[in-house]
């Protein structure tokens, strides 16, 4: 990339080295370069980290789905159909205060919207961060499949077992569907920058399992004395 401006500050994405960089004019175009990526990995013999930058400049738009728009009524009239904002209003040069990281919020969700719409995977907010005086905020999202997803506790719950005196309870597997983790190291960054005119967005997956579609697909399984076993198709 010939204007170093353009790439990310990885100060605050520790561990990120992306491969490729693409500059999105709309949020279609980022969905079309995401799914470019995901089709050169689908044809690799492994599965490697697909590890992908878009940029968002002033100039680009990205869509607004309607469940995030009231959360944006600063800047657009809600509506019953996704609308489209310009990258330069997502910075938030006349929005400060607990108003900034409301509206940035909204509009990261917009993004992660496209690519779980892309990639087939669903991701939930991992940390935020606004530092007053900041030129923008910075989100991370994580896949809920992954092991840095730490919330999941569908897959765990705490209770004492009948023999356990004053320890700490054992964590016990929640029945009787039990959710699979996985080191996909599945992760989305976004940062808004005023200094660089740009909303930065990271992509960093490693797709060694399947998207939760896929998974409805397959028989639900179910806890047994012997281990966990799938169920047989009802007919």
């Amino acid at each position: 990339m010939d204007d170093l401006e353009d790439e990310l500050d990885l100060r605050f994405h520790k561990g990120l080295n992306p491969d490729v960089y693409y500059r999105c004019p709309t949020s279609e175009s980022l969905e079309g370069a995401l799914r470019n990526e995901l089709d050169k990995n689908a044809a690799s013999f492994i599965p490697t980290d697909v590890v992908t930058e878009f940029i968002f400049a002033t100039a680009s738009t990205i869509t607004i789905p309607v469940t995030q728009q009231l959360n944006l009524d600063a800047l657009i009239q809600p509506a019953d159909h996704p609308q489209s904002i310009a990258a330069e209003y997502a910075l938030c040069r006349d929005i400060d205060g607990k108003d900034r990281p409301k509206v940035q919020r909204a509009i990261a969700r917009s993004i992660i919207k496209a690519i779980q719409d892309t990639d087939g995977f669903k991701y939930s907010e991992r940390s935020a961060q606004n530092r007053e005086g900041g030129d923008g905020a910075r989100f991370k999202y994580v896949c809920q499949d992954s092991f840095q997803n730490r919330d999941r506790k569908s897959n765990t719950k705490r209770g004492k077992s009948f023999d356990s005196d004053d320890r700490e309870p054992e964590v016990k597997k929640q029945g009787p569907v039990v959710l699979p983790t996985y080191d996909c190291g599945g992760a989305i960054h976004i940062k808004f920058s005023l200094k660089r005119d740009a909303v930065n967005v990271v992509y960093k997956h490693n797709p060694i399992h399947t998207t939760r579609e896929a998974d409805n697909g397959l028989p639900a399984l179910i806890v047994t004395d012997n281990g966990v076993a799938a169920t047989a198709d009802a007919t």
